[in-house]
């Protein structure tokens, strides 16, 4: 990841910083230091919680290469971000239903062993500026980005209001929370960061991110916030059905994590439109 991140420092200081930008609806980057710590997973269960609580919802997927939310989800990734990449189909027209106020964009559709280019960081970041006013039809919008630091830092050059980080409680994943937290920051300073912590208890949970929240603060001056933990459920790495992921006690793990990133002052979004009215 070394080499990879100074070549991305030197293309961000060629480019120079960018102001950060607000947008009406709450748009929230996941993102993780390293692979298998369950972005995907992650993102799907903070989607279908606030399709649950009223919130119309979009989730995008931004591994144009080779997606895996759609399959988490149990839909066919019909038009992908892949068709977008190449003005195959619209934004528009890549939006699947995946269920009850819940949409989904889905990533790249290449089959495994099949070689396809790789997008740069200016590329993804065009890419998804496309995509972005599909945000304006939602309340919220979850944009999955893994453990790519390309697609990272792509998608939070977008207007959105914050990261949430995905990690373990292992040092090699808080090393590479860390790492993703200072690469972010270079690029859009201040960014609101939120961290959970996914297949763990409350005390390693805890202890975790007393570690990560120490080191952020010491080397980069800057806080990051607890968002919560998701506590260990064997059956969710196995790929649940949709109908069973929403039965699980995942969803209300998840809840806590989700309000607190509504209740963000930098999510307009405090309630779901029926809510409000009330």
């Amino acid at each position: 990841m070394s080499e990879q991140l100074q070549g991305l420092r030197r293309y961000m200081a060629s480019r120079g910083s960018q102001p950060w930008r607000a947008s009406r609806s709450p748009v929230v980057v996941v993102a993780s230091g390293k692979g298998g710590v369950g972005t995907s997973t992650i993102t799907l269960l903070l989607g279908l919680t606030a399709a649950r609580l009223g919130y119309s919802t979009l989730l995008i997927d931004t591994d144009e290469l080779s997606g895996s939310l759609h399959r988490l989800a149990g839909v066919e990734a019909g038009h992908a971000l892949d068709a977008i990449a190449h003005g195959a189909v619209s934004p528009s027209d890549a939006v699947l239903h995946v269920g009850p106020q819940l949409d989904l964009v889905a990533g790249g559709s290449a089959v495994q062993g099949e070689l396809r280019p790789m997008m740069t960081v200016s590329d993804r970041r065009a890419l998804l500026a496309r995509c972005a006013p599909l945000a304006a039809g939602y309340d919220c919008v979850f944009l999955d980005a893994g453990a790519s630091v390309s697609r990272v830092l792509a998608a939070t050059s977008r207007p959105v209001q914050q990261m949430l980080l995905v990690s373990g409680c292992d040092a090699i994943a808080i090393a590479a929370a860390f790492a993703m937290v200072k690469a972010v920051e270079a690029q859009s300073r201040g960014i609101p960061v939120r961290a959970v912590f996914n297949r763990v208890d409350a005390p390693p949970a805890v202890s975790a991110f007393a570690h990560l929240a120490t080191a952020v603060h010491r080397f980069l001056r800057r806080s990051i916030a607890l968002a919560g933990f998701i506590p260990d459920a064997p059956r969710l790495g196995g790929g649940l059905p949709l109908s069973e992921l929403l039965d699980s006690d995942a969803l209300g793990a998840i809840e806590p994590v989700l309000r607190a990133l509504l209740a963000s002052p930098h999510a307009e979004t405090a309630a779901p439109p029926a809510a409000a009215n009330a």
